[in-house]
């Protein structure tokens, strides 16, 4: 698992701090599925206790471990890698820095209140579901209907057209409920890596 670097491309940004040998150089061993995850490097290194003008990495990552030579005997330097995201993952879902937000979405906010804007604007109204207009009501007739005799064991059960309206119904829900679950997964994965 990893938290989240805020960037317009997928980084993985990883620290530490080395001491070099008597010869001025140090080997830094990364984690073994570093190369898996990882790809496109950027190095940043820093002298500590004095200037290291030929500071420099020797070599760049291979098989998860790089090299910094060029300072002094015993120096202290910290040093910072930086790579983009090559994972199955990252690769089927490309990372947009620009979408266009859905027309009913415009004006809403995911957390409304950090904006001033009332709880009413929240972006899952307009995904939740509308309820179904209603039918316009009818005059009950004068006389009550004779309604046919059911024997007790056998509950009435709704006609035919009823029920497959409300099974479309389900159905319906069920899609949205899982589109919606998707997207919720698919923004917390992408927020959380």
């Amino acid at each position: 698992m990893h938290s989240a670097v805020e960037s317009n491309e997928r980084k993985n940004v990883y620290d530490g701090v080395a001491q070099l040998d008597a010869d001025g150089t140090a080997w830094v061993q990364l984690d073994e599925w570093f190369e898996t995850l990882n790809g496109d490097f950027r190095y940043q290194l820093t002298a500590v206790g004095g200037a290291a003008p030929n500071l420099h990495v020797a070599e760049e990552v291979y098989e998860n471990r790089f090299q910094i030579a060029g300072g002094e005997g015993g120096m202290k330097v910290c040093w910072q890698v930086t790579g983009t995201r090559k994972d199955p993952w990252a690769a089927a879902y490309p990372f947009e820095v620009e979408e266009e937000k859905p027309q009913e979405e415009r004006g809403r906010y995911m957390h409304p209140s950090l904006y001033g804007a009332p709880e009413e604007q929240n972006v899952m109204g307009a995904r939740i579901p509308q309820a179904p207009p209603t039918l316009p009501s009818v005059e009950p007739p004068q006389a009550p209907p004779t309604l046919p005799s059911v024997e007790p064991s056998q509950p009435p059960t709704p006609s035919s057209t009823q029920s497959s309206y409300v099974l479309n119904e389900i159905d319906d829900l069920k899609e949205e409920i899982a589109a919606l679950h998707e997207e919720l997964r698919r923004r917390q994965y992408s927020s959380a890596v």
